[in-house]
């Protein structure tokens, strides 16, 4: 059995007024449907940092440059992942670096694309946070920050 490592970004964006921006997952990807946050994985030749800002700009066309970002403790997964066609598989070894951005501007104020992996991407404010249906992982975090 094949084992891979990944180092994976992600962000909690919090806007000035402190609404929180998610995005929905498109049909086909990893928690498919669920609201979850922006990020992916670290690119060969990127540090975390510049990661996370391209992850963000793909995903939902905001630039965080002027943003405070704070990194949040680091944790690592495990995940297996059969192909297909050889029925091979593989084991995937993750360290997830999560930051907590909160932009100088209001949620109102921000352009949002719902780009790469997301069919949508939208500001909630943290009551709406209980009856949405958000990605595991990313939901135990979140609610321990609100």
């Amino acid at each position: 059995m094949q084992s891979i490592s990944r180092e994976i970004v992600g962000a909690f964006i919090f806007s000035r007024d402190g609404m929180i921006l998610l995005g929905k997952n498109k049909p086909g990807g990893v928690y498919e449907g669920l609201w979850t946050i922006p990020g992916g994985g670290v690119e060969e030749g990127e540090n975390t940092l510049t990661a996370l800002k391209r992850e963000i700009a793909e995903e939902v066309g905001l630039d965080i440059d002027d943003a405070d970002i704070v990194a949040l403790p680091s944790k690592h997964g495990e995940s297996t992942k059969t192909d297909i066609d050889s029925g091979s598989t593989t084991i995937i070894k993750m360290h997830f670096h999560d930051y907590r951005v909160t932009l100088n501007t209001l949620a109102s104020e921000s352009e949002l694309i719902s780009g790469d992996d997301f069919s949508a991407a939208r500001w909630f404010y943290v009551h709406e946070l209980h009856n949405l249906e958000i990605a595991g992982p990313a939901k135990k975090t979140l609610l321990s920050m609100i």
